[in-house]
């Protein structure tokens, strides 16, 4: 059974996209990833490189007339979630795809993705989403960012997942904002209900997929195979890594970077260790790469839909006062605020060239 699957990144995100591919070559058997290149060097890089189970696609002969007016009312990282779902439907329409998986650049595989594939085939659905799995702690997240996350989003080329995807397309390209609403942030709260409301939109059970910064204190390390592959324990199972996402690394200098995970207690640290340890390498790598070719080094220091704000020693205090007036205020102290005050220097990352 094929994968098929979809991304997008732009040059300065290049680094992550060769690594995203390298991790499929790697346990991937057959699969195809298209990929929407964000800016006119990073498609020339990708043609100039030429890899076999790759199909780059050129920005402006993927924009339309209603994708080029959102453009114009918000960030590039804006922009750039609000292409993820019309690149789903570019792709099932432009190469008639049986179906299609949106994932993040800034993933990395460790098992073949095509179990993800069987899991919609053998339950019978049109359109399988995976969801954050905050820990009890921190449910109430869910009312901010979503229930879901846009990471491993699949459809079928059917009526009713195109049904269920047009209407996501519609509403990223009305609002895709990182500032959170009541009814979206960025575009993926737009997914919440969906499962409720369809019966063949489903929720993916695998624990192996969808590992990420927010949920990982739940994981356990069982073993890591020399390959890479590993073999986890969440919520008493024993289940093979399928994915993880390494969102939110954000680079202080060329060899040095925070990851950003110490945000809770009881997290594996051999696990994590391992995980990032591997992963700054594979970057590390292709930025080399990139710069001999091009003579430009990629330095990303935070998301492009972000801007980074900087808070005052007053502007903390009223922050805790406030989280202290509410319950779910003060659990996110205790859980969240409190760990990532205590493994502050833990999330840093050094390595030499």
């Amino acid at each position: 059974m094929k994968s098929v699957l979809c991304t997008l990144f732009s040059f300065n995100y290049m680094d992550k996209g060769l690594a995203l591919y390298e991790s499929l070559e790697r346990v991937a058997g057959d699969f195809v990833l298209y990929v929407l290149a964000m800016d006119d060097d990073c498609y020339a890089y990708l043609i100039d490189c030429g890899y076999a189970h790759m199909v780059p696609i050129r920005l402006s002969d993927f924009e339309n007339e209603e994708l080029l007016a959102a453009k114009q009312n918000r960030s590039f990282g804006e922009y750039c979630w609000t292409c993820s779902s019309p690149l789903i439907r570019y792709v099932l329409e432009a190469y008639q795809e049986p179906w299609c998986a949106y994932i993040d650049a800034d993933m990395f595989f460790y098992a073949d993705p095509s179990v993800l594939f069987d899991e919609l085939e053998s339950r019978g659905g049109s359109v399988l989403l995976t969801g954050h799995r905050f820990s009890w702690y921190e449910k109430d997240r869910a009312e901010v960012v979503g229930h879901f996350c846009v990471e491993f989003n699949l459809f079928r080329n059917n009526p009713a997942a195109r049904g269920v995807l047009d209407k996501w397309i519609a509403q990223s390209l009305m609002a895709c904002s990182s500032e959170s609403g009541k009814d979206s942030f960025g575009d993926q709260k737009y997914l919440d209900g969906l499962t409720e409301a369809y019966d063949f939109v489903l929720e993916t059970s695998h624990l192996g997929a969808g590992v990420a910064p927010w949920n990982v204190a739940q994981y356990r390390i069982v073993s890591h195979e020399k390959k890479g592959g590993y073999r986890l324990k969440c919520q008493g199972r024993e289940v093979e890594l399928v994915f993880y996402h390494f969102a939110g690394i954000a680079y202080l200098d060329r060899f040095q970077a925070d990851i950003g995970v110490y945000s809770y207690w009881g997290i594996d640290d051999r696990l994590v260790r391992s995980l990032y340890s591997d992963y700054l390498r594979v970057l590390d790598r292709y930025k080399q790469e990139v710069e001999e070719k091009t003579g430009r080094q990629i330095l990303l220091k935070t998301h492009p839909a972000f801007s980074v704000k900087t808070t005052t020693l007053s502007g903390r205090l009223r922050s805790t006062l406030s989280k202290l007036k509410r319950r779910a205020g003060r659990k996110r102290l205790l859980f969240v605020d409190l760990p990532k005050e205590v493994y502050k220097s833990r999330n840093l990352f050094r390595w030499e060239q």
